[in-house]
């Protein structure tokens, strides 16, 4: 099975269900710019006194129109993310009539429609924009992360140093995307349409990283070389105040203790 012939039977599963009012496709697919790596994401229309039994009922639902390998539900609102045999990804959320009519009607398609909800679907798209506490709180974890790289550096934790670099790539990544200003910025494994490409070349430069001293080394350099301008731009851009005492201390015990390269590191914007 195909994701097409997914969408046409979770569609007639929904749509014979009565307390659902409209089916419809979001996400890459429901805008039009899905790729053959997409997966579905569905959103049921529903009244809110419906809700909490659609959700309960939803694992019998989807059976209806596919087996699947895995299932879980996420969140309050929720989110039900599914993985159907031959590995198809689909996402199922609720919606109110009336939080579906703030929805941009160029970000979905409408699969079924019962009682016309498609003629108040008015919402303008809104770019995404990133909050101050959201990128405060990121610059400062990646800080804290990086300052511990003297701590694996100096018990031979060499492989706890690999997980650290992962995490600090992780972060890195994440700012990347907050730079974008976009309507929808697509999955968390969606990135190249989102920033320059002279940026994602720069990214995937990033030395692999091995489990040793000197690897370790270049691999947080590079990643904080990248990430530190990232987050100055992201700072300007929210107003979120920046931790110069934390840099400049990081900048000192860096030098210090792993390699001289890390003098530089408040200046890099």
């Amino acid at each position: 099975m195909k994701y097409p012939a997914l969408i046409d039977r979770l569609t007639a599963a929904f749509s014979a269900e009565p307390r659902v009012l409209g089916v419809f496709l979001i996400g890459s697919r429901g805008r039009g710019t899905a790729d053959d790596h997409s997966d579905v994401d569905l959103l049921l229309c529903a009244e809110p006194e419906h809700h909490t039994g659609l959700c309960d009922d939803m694992p019998q639902l989807v059976a209806e129109a596919t087996e699947t390998v895995h299932s879980q539900r996420v969140g309050t609102l929720p989110v039900f993310t599914y993985i159907a045999a031959g590995w198809l990804r689909f996402d199922i959320s609720v919606a109110s009539p009336a939080e579906l009519m703030l929805r941009a009607p160029e970000n979905l398609t409408v699969l079924f429609d019962r009682t016309s909800l498609t003629e108040t679907i008015t919402g303008t798209p809104v770019p995404v924009e990133p909050d101050a506490a959201t990128v405060e709180a990121m610059t400062r974890e990646f800080l804290r992360v990086l300052g511990l790289l003297p701590v694996v550096l100096g018990r031979g934790e060499h492989a706890l140093g690999v997980a650290g670099f992962g995490l600090l790539h992780g972060m890195l990544v994440q700012a990347l995307r907050l730079t974008a200003r976009v309507v929808d910025p697509g999955g968390v494994l969606s990135l190249k349409h989102l920033i320059p490409e002279d940026v994602y070349q720069r990214l995937e430069e990033i030395p692999a990283v091995e489990a040793e001293p000197a690897s370790l080394i270049d691999a947080h350099l590079a990643c904080a070389r990248l990430f530190l301008p990232t987050a100055h731009r992201l700072h300007e851009k929210t107003g979120a105040d920046w931790p110069t005492a934390m840099a400049e201390a990081l900048e000192t015990h860096l030098r210090k203790t792993v390699d001289e390269r890390f003098a530089a590191l408040t200046t890099w914007r």
